[in-house]
């Protein structure tokens, strides 16, 4: 099942038209739309919230950081379309910078941070005040400067206390997981 209308309403939210513009918005919806039927299709649930649910109780028992990494990145083909398809657009500037590498064999690759000054961490600090987890999560990213192994591992954990329903929420778990995809892909 593909969602095209299903997680439109980030226009709806007052928060996310102060963070936001318009344009921005639009780009948003589109990563929504693509985790939420990434996720729809890989646990098979119809209904958007347990699949989340779903994905994350999946991981959570995960015995370590490298099988963790192992699971997210089962699909690379559908993350790569992905990120093609958003490469280049201004408004991805504002959740993330790029982190180029160069690899020992002179690859160059990349991989995506957090942006800890774009409008990322206004949807984060917004949500944050809502959840001491997600807090916990901001003020670890605050510190690392990136998404380290550790809050990766113990993301999974806090399913049970995030709203599914609320679209900024699916957004920010979207983006959290596209960023790791980009960690460990290469």
């Amino acid at each position: 099942m593909n969602i095209n209308s299903f997680g439109q309403k980030l226009e709806n939210d007052k928060k996310i038209n102060k963070i936001f513009t318009q344009a921005e918005i639009v780009t948003l919806n589109k990563i929504l739309i693509h985790f939420d039927n990434y996720l729809i299709d890989k646990t098979n649930i119809q209904k958007v919230d347990s699949a989340y649910h779903q994905f994350s109780e999946d991981l959570k028992y995960t015995e370590s950081i490298e099988k963790l990494w192992k699971k997210i990145c089962e699909d690379e083909e559908t993350n790569d379309r992905f990120l093609n398809l958003i490469k280049g657009n201004q408004s991805i500037d504002e959740l993330w910078t790029v982190l180029y590498i160069t690899e020992d064999n002179g690859t160059l690759n990349y991989a995506l941070q957090p942006n800890r000054d774009g409008k990322y961490m206004k949807l984060l600090n917004y949500l944050a005040r809502k959840n001491k987890y997600l807090k916990d999560y901001k003020n670890g990213i605050l510190v690392m400067g990136t998404i380290p192994p550790s809050l990766a591992f113990e993301f999974p954990r806090i399913h049970d206390f995030l709203d599914f329903n609320d679209e900024a929420v699916r957004l920010l778990v979207a983006i959290h997981y596209i960023t790791l995809k980009t960690y460990i892909e290469k």
